[in-house]
């Protein structure tokens, strides 16, 4: 039997099944009608992005019959479903350092998620280090036009001298 003949009948056996039909968690009708989007608008606006009813149902915040989706729940602000968060002493996990359940939407929850994250990473730090600049990069100041300058040339009987570009002041 060759590929296509196979995933036909396979697919033909799984139809028989209803597995097609069955939608996903997310597709669920959630049962709430009352769900606010908060922190999901402000990230839409923060990306400048429009979160209407057409983008609701483009999302599948939204099924075609207007009920909100468990995505939509999941994403609401009245988001039942929570994160825990633990730091230990150490590499001993039996000694909790500190222990934080968030709850909320889940956009917004992964925003507490990662300033929990940075706040408790002890090893994180600024390192300075004073590195070499390449001398292509470096350009001279010209104190008339009071920024950096690309350098001209000019002969002063018989020594050169360093002139600004822009306005031919000797450097």
């Amino acid at each position: 039997m060759r590929e296509d003949e196979l995933l036909r009948v396979i697919d033909e056996l799984l139809e028989g099944y209803g597995y097609h039909s069955c939608p996903s968690f997310e597709d669920l009708p959630c049962g709430a009608d009352d769900l606010t989007f908060d922190a999901l608008r402000k990230s839409f606006s923060a990306a400048k992005l429009e979160l209407g009813l057409r983008q609701m149902r483009t999302l599948s915040l939204r099924n075609s019959e207007g009920v909100y989706t468990n995505l939509g729940l999941m994403l609401s602000d009245q988001c039942s479903f929570s994160f825990q968060l633990a730091s230990f002493q150490g590499t001993d996990v039996r000694i909790i350092k500190d222990r934080k359940i968030l709850e909320g939407s889940v956009l917004s929850q992964l925003e507490q998620i990662f300033d929990y994250l940075e706040f408790r990473n002890e090893t994180s730090g600024i390192i300075k280090r004073e590195i070499p600049i390449r001398a292509d990069k470096v350009q001279l100041y010209c104190s008339t036009c009071k920024k950096g300058v690309r350098v001209g040339f000019k002969l002063d009987g018989d020594k050169k001298v360093r002139v600004c570009k822009k306005c031919g002041k000797e450097i």
